[in-house]
């Protein structure tokens, strides 16, 4: 979910030249069509959804160890 909403946010943000990522229903659902689109492409979408999925996992990681870092 977090890979999906990444993309969606990077869509608007190139496309709109907004400069802040926005998460919100539209960029949700704009990822998962872009996601489903490029999974569909041979060899190459599941490589492009395993980045986003890493990039968005990473992202959330080092998100929560932070959060754990400064409690302790």
């Amino acid at each position: 979910i977090f890979s999906i909403a990444l993309v969606g946010s990077l869509f608007f943000r190139l496309v709109l030249k907004k400069a802040n990522f926005s998460v919100d229903w539209k960029s949700i659902i704009v990822g998962a069509i872009i996601m489903w689109i490029f999974a569909l492409i041979p060899f190459v979408g599941w490589i492009f959804n395993f980045i986003f999925f890493l990039a968005a996992f990473g992202e959330t990681s080092y998100f929560l160890y932070g959060a754990f870092r400064t409690r302790a």
